[in-house]
C-alpha cells in the first residue's frame, strides 16, 4: 500500500511541476512555452482597469504587474520601482506625474505635497455648489458648500466649508470616502 501511495504522490508532484492553464473556445491544449495560454477568435483578454489614483495606491505591487489606466487610456506595468506606460496614447498626461505635481479633481486643480511616504493635496478642498450661510445643506445628491463671508471668491482662495453630513455623503459609515478625492 505504501508503494502505491508513494507512486501516486510522485505522479501528482510531477504533473503539478508541468501544470499549464489553457483558456480557450476550441478545446486546444496550452502552448508548451506558456503557463497561461488564452485563445479565442471572437473575444479579447480584459486586464484590471483602474484610475490613476487607484493605480498609485495599489498595496505592495509586484514587479511586472500590468493594468489598464482609465484616465490615460494606456497600459501600464511596474518595472520594480516605478510605473511605466506602454505609451499607446500620444496625449498621455500622467506619464511623468510625481507627488509635488498638481492633480485634477472635480474640475479643480490642487497642488500636492509628500508627507512621510504619503502624497497629500496641499490645498483645502473646493468642490460643490455654493449655498448661503443661512441655508442648510440637504441630502440631494449635490455637494453643497459654504464660502467664507458668503463670498464665492473666498472659496477659490481658502477652500470651502462643509457640514459633516455633507462631507460624508449623509452616511454614518466612517470608513467611506465621502467627498474627498480617492487615494
Amino acid at each position: 500500500m505504501k508503494i502505491v501511495s508513494v507512486i501516486g504522490m510522485a505522479l501528482m508532484l510531477s504533473l503539478s511541476a508541468i501544470a499549464q492553464v489553457g483558456i480557450n473556445t476550441n478545446g486546444s491544449a496550452p502552448d508548451s512555452s506558456a503557463m497561461l495560454d488564452v485563445k479565442s477568435s471572437s473575444r479579447g483578454f480584459l486586464l484590471s482597469r483602474m484610475t490613476t489614483w487607484e493605480q498609485r495606491y495599489i498595496s505592495n505591487p509586484s514587479t511586472g504587474l500590468l493594468i489598464f489606466n482609465t484616465d490615460s487610456l494606456d497600459f501600464w506595468y511596474l518595472d520594480g520601482s516605478r510605473w511605466l506606460s506602454f505609451d499607446i496614447n500620444p496625449n498621455d498626461t500622467i506619464y511623468d506625474w510625481q507627488c509635488g505635481d498638481s492633480v485634477d479633481y472635480e474640475g479643480q486643480s490642487y497642488s500636492t505635497v509628500q508627507i512621510g511616504t504619503q502624497c497629500w493635496i496641499a490645498e483645502n478642498l473646493n468642490v460643490g455648489i455654493f449655498i448661503p450661510g443661512s441655508s442648510t445643506p440637504t441630502n440631494n445628491d449635490t455637494i453643497e458648500k459654504y464660502c467664507y463671508a458668503n463670498n464665492t471668491s473666498n472659496c477659490s482662495i481658502y477652500g470651502a466649508f462643509y457640514t459633516w453630513n455633507e462631507m460624508m455623503g449623509y452616511s454614518t459609515d466612517t470608513a467611506i470616502q465621502g467627498i474627498c478625492p480617492p487615494g
